[in-house]
């Protein structure tokens, strides 16, 4: 049996702890994360959090941060000495934060983003949302390059206070424990973000050498075993047992919502097997459901516990439960019946969104998702240096810009542009708030210095002076983070 929770008070903080056998493990978790930003402040969570451990000279392998699409958490695992070390200085540091090591937490997030890859996951959820919530984790943290100390300051203040807070230990709470973050905020809710408007069951291309298929569906206990069985079937047709090949995911999103995903990885020749034993999968599961044998395997082998309603879940033990003997656990929760599971699966069915690697081709009954923009700007149209596509175009006037290659048009209106990269050479990257994103080198399009500045003067207003990209290192420290948005 898992441990009883005990809940207390600690400075302000609401605590909960539960007495579990291993060193002392505390987390600090405040209710922020990248759901929080905008593709134009993407990072300034992450420097918020990087500034408030600076200065800390104890810092080791089991202190540091951990960023996540709801929650920032600051994490201790050791001795009781070195634990309530780290928690005193945390808790100093975001009550008057020390601006002056302001660029020194900067550069520390800027290497971390460059070793920052979002996974397939990652991308389906961008495919999504566009560069919005969820959606941001496919996207580099742009906020890193221009946010200043007001900036920072306005997300401490806000976000960063006791009210907003939930502290987990393993221990009962020990001599000398303080947390004193200063008061002053308000329990932040999670925002409620709308997915785009797409077509579905649908498909599109990455880059990857695997096939994934996900979904956005309702919480419910069918859902929460549905990628586990998915995952199950998989391995048994495509590996004959449990394999690194296939993985699934659960993301919890708020407001009743969870992103689903099934990833399969197999070589080159049995890609197209792959992708027709994921497809079949999905479809049988929906038309006749689980064996009962399959959901009581994944009854034994879950690692969490479900939640109905993760708004009070993540309240409750943050984006992640760090109790480790309670994240494990689900012996209070009755497991579905296949029929709650079948539901799932057809949720799953009809909201499918496949990634598949390019060129592959898929099923008619599946339609690619829109690879072109709806709308064509209209303005002064550029064309192609000897060093261009010779087929391309580049339209800019007074909406936006289009443009057009290879037979696709991508096309970023202005008052929708959500961020605008200008780089020293002069390269501009405009991301739109429907997905859509354009690159523009104006060295390979006569007279490309004037389609550059008509972009700057219609996107000025969500530019981003691109910092150079830091020294590579070896050792990236303690900050064990997801890209720690």
């Amino acid at each position: 049996m898992p441990p009883e929770v005990q809940r207390t008070n600690v400075d302000g903080v609401e605590t909960l702890w539960a007495d579990a056998p291993g060193p002392l493990e505390a987390t600090l978790t405040f209710r922020v994360g990248a759901v929080d930003e905008s593709l134009y402040t993407r990072g300034i969570t992450t420097l918020a959090a990087r500034l408030a451990l600076q200065g800390f000279d104890g810092v080791t392998r089991g202190l540091g941060v951990s960023g996540y699409l709801h929650t920032t958490a600051f994490n201790a695992v050791g001795d009781a000495a070195e634990v309530l070390s780290f928690l005193r200085h945390v808790s100093q540091t975001l009550s008057r934060p020390p601006m002056e090591r302001l660029e020194a937490a900067r550069e520390v997030a800027l290497v971390h983003d460059r070793f920052y890859h979002p996974s397939v996951e990652d991308g389906l959820l961008s495919a999504r949302f566009g560069p919005r919530g969820p959606g941001l984790y496919g996207y580099r943290h742009l906020g890193l390059h221009h946010a200043d100390a007001d900036a920072v300051s306005t997300v401490i203040e806000r976000y960063f206070r006791r009210e907003n807070a939930l502290l987990t230990l393993n221990k009962p709470p020990p001599a000398g424990l303080s947390v004193a973050v200063a008061g002053g905020g308000t329990e932040q809710p999670i925002p409620r973000l709308d997915p785009l408007p797409l077509d579905l069951p649908g498909w599109c291309e990455f880059g990857q050498e695997d096939v994934c298929v996900s979904s956005l569906q309702r919480v419910t206990r069918g859902s929460a075993y549905l990628h586990g069985i998915v995952a199950a079937r998989l391995n048994d047709k495509l590996h004959g047992s449990e394999s690194e090949s296939v993985r699934s995911g659960y993301g919890p999103l708020g407001h009743g919502l969870v992103h689903i995903s099934i990833e399969a990885r197999a070589e080159e020749p049995r890609l197209a097997e792959a992708r027709d034993v994921l497809i079949a999968t999905v479809d049988d599961l929906a038309a006749w459901g689980p064996r009962t044998e399959e959901v009581a395997a994944v009854t034994a082998a879950r690692r969490y516990r479900w939640a109905g309603d993760f708004d009070s879940y993540s309240r409750l033990l943050g984006r992640k439960a760090y109790l480790r003997q309670l994240r494990e656990s689900d012996a209070d929760d009755p497991p579905p019946g296949p029929d709650d599971v079948q539901e799932a699966a057809g949720d799953l069915s009809r909201n499918a969104l496949y990634a598949v690697p390019k060129r592959m081709a898929m099923p008619v009954t599946i339609a690619a998702v829109a690879r072109s923009s709806a709308h064509t700007v209209e303005g002064r149209t550029y064309l192609p240096t000897g060093d261009g596509d010779s087929d391309a175009r580049l339209t800019v006037g007074p909406e936006g810009v289009t443009l057009t290659l290879r037979g696709r048009r991508s096309t970023v209106l202005f008052r929708h542009c959500e961020a605008m990269e200008q780089w020293e050479d002069g390269v501009r990257a405009l991301y739109g708030s429907d997905g859509f994103a354009l690159r523009i080198d104006p060295r390979l399009w006569a007279d490309g210095a004037s389609a550059v500045a008509a972009v700057d003067a219609g996107a000025g207003g969500v530019a981003i002076r691109m910092l150079p990209d830091p020294p590579k290192v070896d050792y990236l420290g303690p900050e064990r983070s997801r890209g720690a948005g």
